[in-house]
């Protein structure tokens, strides 16, 4: 009925890379899927799913049980699992794989150790993708330079991903940040990210839905979007819910974000072992444009979305700042083509926070509408149509 890795125990210790190599090439020659079950030790570098020949070809079927991890033997920088084309426009059609667990082995991990690197693949289908301590993102779409409209392989295209989770990782979730914006019509069920290195999602694409979106206290921005490329981009959110972010959203040149209800969360922490000190302030909670000199885009961002932003403090009656430093640019809507419905409620008591702007910074062009901030119940900016 299937293959299974024949030598390989599955213990998380013993070396298993030979085994799981041997199934997926017999895999791949007969046509027929595998099955693992276990936690696999395996060397960066070495699972790879192939295309080289001048036609599209099947790709794997690899069932799993529930808690098939493939551990990170950290001996060289490269993702732990790849399914890609290496010919130009022929694809890794089809197959299934997952649910698979990716993890990192403690002081052994590298910024290019991701879970799953996928390039050339289209209509394929993957369960639970769950990344623990690895130093890379749990799926990245290989950045391949090449002209869109000839030699351009890297397209991932129709797949359905049910579940990518980030915990405690080096990189992303999800990075399709490809420079030719080839990560398009793909669905995602559920999006999760806690304690990562970067964030939830960052990239680029048309056509992408992702039905639920949970980010809690990653460094970066929790959702970075951008297009570099002439077409506009569509992403559609049905649900966001960002917790203690560093930075929230941030939508770059023409592409059209569409987040039909979110929330984020902003608290402001205390400094290690005081009670009475601001660890951070709050950062851009939303930043339409740029403002980074490495990301200069052409184009308008568009955002059109239902929003909550809610800034509470978690300290003691006497908190004072660490430094004069006040907090960032909640809204930065200045190089926007439309945005709309935000409502940002502050909850903090001025004794507490003597040197805090009486209104959160808000920079707006005159496309935004829709804007309400409020702060201890009293509404201190309002862009709303009458």
């Amino acid at each position: 009925m299937w293959l299974t890795p024949e030598g390989a125990r599955g213990d998380g210790s013993a070396d298993d890379t030979g085994p799981l190599a041997a199934m997926l090439a017999e895999m791949q020659s007969r046509n027929v899927p595998g099955f693992l079950n276990g936690r696999y030790l395996v060397r960066e570098g070495a699972l790879k799913w192939l295309l080289s020949g001048k036609e599209h070809a099947p790709g794997p079927v690899l069932f799993t049980m529930p808690g098939t991890t493939l551990i990170g033997a950290g001996v060289a920088d490269a993702p732990l699992l790849t399914v890609k084309s290496l010919t130009p426009w022929r694809y890794v059609t089809g197959g299934s794989i997952g649910p698979l667990t990716f993890k990192g082995t403690l002081g052994k991990i590298a910024p290019q150790q991701h879970g799953l690197m996928l390039a050339g693949v289209q209509h394929m289908q993957f369960g639970r993708l769950h990344g623990n301590f690895i130093g890379g993102d749990v799926v990245h779409a290989e950045n391949v330079t090449t002209d869109n409209f000839g030699g351009d392989q890297c397209h991932v295209f129709g797949c359905s991903f049910d579940c990518i989770e980030s915990e405690r990782c080096g990189g992303w979730a999800l990075n399709n940040d490809t420079p030719n914006q080839t990560f398009n019509g793909n669905r995602i069920g559920v999006l999760r990210a806690v304690l990562s290195g970067k964030g939830g999602w960052r990239g680029s694409g048309a056509g992408n839905i992702c039905r639920v979106i949970s980010i809690g206290m990653c460094r970066g921005w929790a959702l970075d979007f951008r297009v570099n490329h002439g077409a506009p981009a569509r992403t559609l959110i049905i649900a966001a819910e960002i917790d203690s972010p560093e930075y929230g959203v941030r939508v770059s040149g023409n592409l059209l974000l569409k987040i039909l209800g979110m929330r984020i969360n902003h608290r402001f922490r205390e400094a290690p072992g005081t009670e009475n000190e601001v660890k951070a302030w709050p950062k851009t909670a939303i930043q339409l444009g740029e403002s980074d000199a490495d990301r200069k885009l052409p184009g308008m961002a568009s955002l059109v979305m239902n929003a909550s932003i809610d800034v509470t403090h978690r300290l003691g009656p006497h908190a004072r700042p660490l430094t004069p430093d006040t907090m960032g640019t909640l809204l930065d809507l200045s190089n926007d083509d439309g945005v709309c419905d935000v409502f940002v409620k502050m909850q903090i008591m001025d004794g507490h926070f003597p040197r805090l702007p009486i209104v959160p910074v808000v920079n707006a062009s005159k496309n935004a509408w829709g804007i309400h901030v409020m702060r201890d119940d009293r509404t201190v900016f309002d862009t709303r149509r009458k």
